[in-house]
């Protein structure tokens, strides 16, 4: 299949902001004294503003953030790979996200899946316990006009806490359902604002996983696609730009 360009929306994504109070007072005549900066909780936190191929990329390890995020994608199943990918600088520059373009020839069960994972900068614990919304930029980048059976519902997951190798998951999940806009826009991309109040808690609590988040996982489920047992035209493209969280 041959993938067509849908446009471009410019060269940046938006980023949001981090406050530091802090303070210097001058006193007796030629000292200066500086009160101990105070460090204030942000509601409003990056996770990913842009996108690079990883330097060592292996398996589903395919980009990194700017934050210094790694960033894995795959699929499982009946999901195979659909010839096309946004791997080189050039195509994550003209398309401002990443993702791989995947189809099925066969219906879809319940172990076929493809995910995109974002891991938080440094691929460290990051605090959003002060922010209430994520703030994420995806979309399906198929012409909806051509892949009349693509996939029209992406599940949003963050993981939190510890990790576990072997069953893959984390001590601290909860995802939600995104029906996405199907109007087209510039690259088939949107922004969406998502409560976490909305997510349903899978393992763990919410509380602890603002404390300590790990990944923010985007999914393409066949429990959540009507046309799951379609064996043609059925291309999807999951994209994802921006990542953050405000308040």
């Amino acid at each position: 299949m041959a993938f067509q360009r849908m446009g471009y929306i410019g060269k940046s994504f938006t980023m949001g902001a981090l406050g530091i109070l802090g303070t210097l007072v001058a006193c007796g005549g030629g000292g200066i004294t500086s009160t101990i900066a105070q460090a204030v909780a942000s509601p409003y936190v990056l996770v990913a503003s842009s996108y690079t191929p990883n330097a060592a990329p292996a398996g589903d390890l395919k980009w990194s953030t700017a934050e210094g995020g790694d960033v894995f994608m795959g699929s499982g199943g009946n999901y195979i790979y659909g010839d096309y990918g946004i791997f080189l600088q050039p195509d994550i520059d003209y398309h401002q996200s990443v993702g791989i373009q995947f189809k099925h020839t066969a219906a879809l069960g319940s172990t076929d899946y493809i995910y995109t994972k974002i891991q938080t900068p440094q691929n460290a614990g990051l605090d959003v316990s002060q922010s209430g919304n994520l703030m994420i930029q995806m979309g399906n980048g198929v012409d909806r006009a051509v892949q009349t059976n693509s996939a029209t519902v992406f599940t949003v997951e963050l993981n939190g806490g510890a990790y576990n190798s072997t069953t893959y998951s984390y001590a601290n999940a909860c995802s939600v359902n995104v029906t996405l806009n199907t109007t087209a826009t510039a690259n088939n991309l949107r922004v969406y604002k998502l409560p976490l109040t909305s997510f349903t808690t899978c393992t763990g609590t919410l509380t602890a996983l603002k404390s300590d988040l790990k990944a923010v996982v985007v999914k393409v489920l066949p429990a959540n696609d009507t046309n799951a047992t379609s064996t043609d035209n059925n291309f999807v493209l999951p994209k994802v730009g921006l990542v953050a969280f405000a308040r």
